[in-house]
C-alpha cells in the first residue's frame, strides 16, 4: 500500500493534545466497536508511531480480521476521532451551538411545534447577532421564513413582517460589503505574495480607487469582521507603496477593534496575533516607542490575558511571526550576534511545522536566517539558508526569490568561489533579462558585479564598489525596495571603503 496515501489518519491522530485523546479513548470506551475495541488499539499504535509505516500495522496486527478490510477499518476509525473531536470542541465553538440549535429547530418543526421551534430559532439568532455571524444569519432568516409559511402567517403581524424584511436587507447588505472586502483583500495579497513589486503598478493601481471606496462605508454597513478586514487592506497596502505610518495607523484601529471586544480576541486569537506582529514591527521601524513597547507586552502576554489555549494553529502562528519580527528588528539594528543566538531555536521549530507551514513565509524566514548568519561573517552557513529558497517552490517572479539570487551572488564572491561566480552571474542575468526597467537596481547592480569579478586587482574592484556606490546613493529613493530585504548598500559601501558589513548598521 502507498504510504502517502494512506497517511490522513496518522496526521490525525498526531494532531491532537493529550485532551482530545483522552476524551476519544473515554467516548469510545462507551461504544465498544468489537470484542476487545480493536480500534483503540489501532488507535494507541499509531499514535506511537515516529512516521507512517503501513506494513508495521500489518505485522503488528497480523491475524486481526480488521485488516482484511484496513481502509474500510481506517475510514471508520478517522470518523469516529472526527466525531469526538466534534463532541469535544462543541461546548467552545459558537458556530457548533448556532448549529445544535438549529438541528433542533428542524426536529421541532417536523413534529409540528412550531411556537417551540420558533423560540430556539430566536436563541440562535440572538448567538449569531452576538458573535457577528451573518453567513449563518441567513440560514436562520431561511428557517424562519419556511417556519412562517408552515404556519400560514399566523403568528406575525404586518408590522413585525416588515420590520422582519427590512432587517433581512440589511444583514443581506453588511454581508455584500463583507464578500467585497474578502474578494479585494485577496487581490491585494495574491499581488504582494506572488509577484514582483516592480511589475504590479497597473494592477494595484485599480486596486487603488476601489481601497478608497471603502473609507465611505459607514460603519452601520459594517460588522466586526469586515470592519478589521477593512482596516487590514488599508494597513497592507499602505505597507505596500511604503508609508508605514498610514500602515501603523490602521494597525492601531485594528488593535482598538479588538479591545473593545475582547470576546473576539478569544474566538480569533490567530489575526490578532498577526495585528500585534505587524504592530511591533512597524513601531520599530518608525521610532514609535511607545507603541512598540505596548504592542509588545500586548503580543508577550494576552495568551494569559484573556484565557486562550494556545493550539497548534496558534502555536505556528506566533512562531512564525514572532521568529519573523525578533530577527527583522534584531537585523535592522545591527545586532546580529544576538540574531544568530536565535537560530538554533528557530530552526528546531522550523523542523516541527515544517509542512504547516506556507512556503512565502518559510522562505522569508530562511532569508532572514541567511542575513544574520552573513552579518556575522559566518558565509558557508548563510550560503546553506539562501540555498533552502533557491532549492524551494518558490516562484522566479518572487522579489524574494530575486533578492536570494543577488544575495547568492554576494556569498560566492565573499567566499571566493570564483569557478562558480560567472555561472551563477549568467543565471541571475537570465532570471532578471525579462525586465523593462533598463535602470532597475537589479540591472544596475548586475552591470557593475560582472565588470568587478573580471578585475584581478583588488584596486579596480574597489574603484568600480565606489562608482556603484556613488550610482546608489543619487537614486537612492528609487532603490529603496531592495534594502528592505538586505542592505546591498551597506556591502557595496563596505567594499568600497574597507569595512566591516555590520559596522555600517550604527
Amino acid at each position: 500500500m502507498s504510504n502517502k496515501a494512506s497517511s490522513h489518519l496518522f496526521e490525525l491522530i498526531q494532531s491532537l493534545s493529550k485532551s482530545e485523546k483522552r476524551y476519544f479513548k473515554v467516548l469510545s470506551s462507551k461504544h465498544v466497536i468489537g470484542e476487545e475495541n480493536k480500534y483503540i488499539q489501532l488507535f494507541d499504535f499509531i499514535d506511537d508511531m515516529d512516521y507512517y509505516d503501513e506494513k508495521l500495522i500489518m505485522e503488528h496486527f497480523k491475524g486481526e480480521a480488521f485488516l482484511n478490510k484496513f481502509s474500510i477499518t481506517k475510514s471508520r476509525l478517522y470518523d469516529h476521532i472526527l466525531k469526538s473531536l466534534e463532541q469535544f470542541h462543541s461546548s467552545h465553538s459558537v458556530d457548533a451551538q448556532i448549529y445544535n440549535l438549529l438541528n433542533c429547530v428542524d426536529i421541532l418543526q417536523n413534529k409540528t411545534l412550531y411556537k417551540q421551534a420558533h423560540k430556539l430559532l430566536r436563541s440562535a439568532e440572538k448567538l449569531a447577532v452576538k458573535n457577528d455571524r451573518y453567513s449563518i444569519l441567513m440560514e436562520i432568516s431561511l428557517k424562519r421564513k419556511r417556519l412562517l409559511e408552515k404556519q400560514n402567517y399566523a403568528d406575525i403581524k404586518p408590522k413585525e413582517l416588515e420590520d422582519f424584511l427590512h432587517q433581512d436587507a440589511e444583514r443581506l447588505e453588511k454581508l455584500k460589503n463583507y464578500m467585497h472586502l474578502w474578494s479585494t483583500k485577496s487581490e491585494l495579497f495574491y499581488i504582494i505574495n506572488k509577484k514582483n513589486r516592480t511589475e504590479n503598478e497597473s494592477e494595484i493601481q485599480s486596486l487603488k480607487e476601489q481601497i478608497k471606496q471603502f473609507d465611505n462605508l459607514p460603519d452601520s454597513s459594517l460588522f466586526f469582521d469586515s470592519m478589521y478586514l477593512k482596516n487590514h487592506i488599508n494597513s497592507a497596502y499602505c505597507f505596500y507603496i511604503g508609508d508605514f505610518e498610514c500602515s501603523l495607523n490602521y494597525l492601531t484601529k485594528n488593535i482598538d477593534l479588538f479591545q473593545e471586544s475582547p470576546n473576539r480576541i478569544k474566538l480569533d486569537p490567530t489575526n490578532y496575533v498577526s495585528v500585534l506582529v505587524n504592530t511591533v514591527f512597524i513601531a520599530h521601524k518608525t521610532g514609535k516607542k511607545i507603541v512598540f513597547r505596548d504592542s509588545l507586552n500586548e503580543l508577550k502576554n494576552f495568551s494569559d490575558r484573556y484565557k486562550i489555549e494556545l493550539t497548534e494553529d496558534i502555536e505556528i502562528k506566533m512562531f512564525s511571526s514572532t521568529a519573523s519580527l525578533e530577527l527583522s528588528i534584531m537585523i535592522n539594528s545591527g545586532e546580529f550576534e544576538k540574531a544568530a543566538i536565535l537560530i538554533p531555536e528557530i530552526e528546531s521549530s522550523l523542523e516541527k511545522f515544517d509542512s504547516k507551514i506556507n512556503t512565502v513565509r518559510k522562505s522569508f524566514l530562511y532569508f532572514q536566517i541567511a542575513y544574520a548568519y552573513f552579518g556575522n561573517g559566518q558565509f558557508k552557513e548563510s550560503l546553506k539558508w539562501v540555498n533552502k529558497i533557491l532549492n524551494s517552490n518558490t516562484s522566479d517572479k518572487d522579489e524574494l526569490f530575486g533578492y536570494a539570487n543577488l544575495f547568492n551572488l554576494i556569498l560566492h564572491y565573499e567566499l571566493e568561489n570564483s569557478r562558480l561566480l560567472p555561472y551563477t552571474l549568467k543565471s541571475v542575468e537570465r532570471l532578471y533579462g525579462r525586465k523593462d526597467e533598463e535602470k532597475s537596481f537589479e540591472k544596475l547592480f548586475l552591470n557593475y558585479f560582472k565588470k568587478i569579478i573580471k578585475k584581478e586587482k583588488e584596486i579596480n574592484k574597489k574603484e568600480l564598489f565606489y562608482d556603484l556606490h556613488e550610482n546608489i546613493q543619487t537614486s537612492s529613493e528609487k532603490h529603496a525596495i531592495p534594502m528592505e530585504y538586505f542592505r546591498f548598500d551597506y556591502w557595496v559601501e563596505a567594499k568600497a571603503k574597507n569595512k566591516e558589513f555590520a559596522s555600517l548598521f550604527h
